[in-house]
């Protein structure tokens, strides 16, 4: 469902992109998307190397919560530290 769902968005933006496009022009269209494909490029590389890290990295744990960590911060939120006492 969810992937239909993915498919319909795609769809309604290749037919608004069509409508600016033929109104506005293709320089408009392109102008328009370079932020969001470079955001969505630098997203799927980075998923790729934390999937990669997490993967290769012998200490799992680590790799995974070094990731978690870097995302909370990203997204304002504090991190938990552990103290040993």
């Amino acid at each position: 469902m969810a992937e239909l769902g993915k498919k319909l968005g795609k769809l309604s933006l290749a037919i608004l992109e069509n409508f600016v496009e033929g109104k506005l022009g293709k320089k408009f269209v392109d102008e328009l998307r370079a932020p969001t494909d470079r955001a969505l490029a630098i997203a799927t590389a980075l998923e790729n190397a934390e999937n990669r890290f997490v993967k290769e990295f012998d200490d799992r744990i680590f790799a995974e919560k070094i990731f978690t960590q870097v995302s909370d911060q990203s997204v304002g939120r504090p991190h938990s530290v552990r103290k040993d006492a």
